[in-house]
């Protein structure tokens, strides 16, 4: 995992991953911004923890929005990037090793769930790190969806060697009831706005070429991501 999630992987240096992830920065705050109005409609601000935190512009926005922030993130080239885009505090390694100063109001893993190799682990992990009536947020693709079932194999989430785990929600729920995050849970489905730049790099790779530096955007709201937020309580 250290090796695949390294700072290439955010610049186009993967058969995954991302064309430029700090190109795409305008898009992706808006993205984060959509989430984090939705989290604050659940939770008003504390203390938020961001698992697998790329380079740190999800934790900026929030500390911006008044969260007091830290995060952790697998590679230690992107996580010294991310506290410094951040302005926060983030611990490099793994979630299931790492000293973090909890307890937290908020822990969210967005994109990250599919891709650890113990999802379990990690939301028991999660568990323990959440104050008494926290809240988990995950978000990954469902694979009940309609254009899942439709595509199978060729579903765009179907993406090895990044994406280890797939999930119904019925499975992520009882994952969560399992370790202790027994309260309420909310969900919500939300679309993104993408860069073709990045869709060129998502068919093609490294091989997209110049079609890599393709301006302009989409939005994409295929139906096949699931945003759920999970009580503790």
């Amino acid at each position: 995992m250290e090796t695949l999630y390294s700072s290439e992987y955010f610049s186009g240096g993967h058969e995954c991953g991302y064309a430029g992830y700090l190109r795409d920065e305008r898009l992706i705050d808006l993205n984060f911004d959509r989430r984090l109005a939705w989290i604050e409609t659940l939770r008003s601000g504390g203390r938020l923890l961001e698992v697998g935190c790329a380079l740190g512009l999800f934790l900026r926005r929030a500390r911006q929005r008044g969260w007091e922030v830290t995060g952790v993130e697998i590679a230690a080239d992107c996580a010294e990037i991310a506290a410094s885009n951040a302005g926060a505090p983030v611990l490099a390694g793994d979630l299931l090793e790492v000293d973090l100063p909890g307890p937290f109001d908020v822990i969210v893993m967005i994109d990250v769930i599919e891709h650890v190799p113990d999802p379990a682990g990690c939301i028991a992990r999660c568990s323990e790190l959440l104050a008494e009536d926290g809240l988990l947020v995950i978000e990954t693709g469902d694979l009940e969806s309609r254009w899942a079932q439709l595509l199978g194999r060729r579903w765009h989430f179907v993406d090895p060697p990044q994406h280890l785990f797939y999930f119904k929600r019925s499975s992520l729920e009882r994952m969560l009831r399992s370790h202790g995050i027994e309260g309420p849970i909310h969900s919500q489905r939300m679309g993104r706005q993408v860069s073709l730049a990045n869709i060129a790099h998502k068919l093609f790779g490294p091989a997209a070429g110049p079609l890599m530096r393709m301006p302009g955007s989409v939005h994409l709201d295929l139906g096949d991501g699931m945003l759920i937020a999970a009580e503790r309580s």
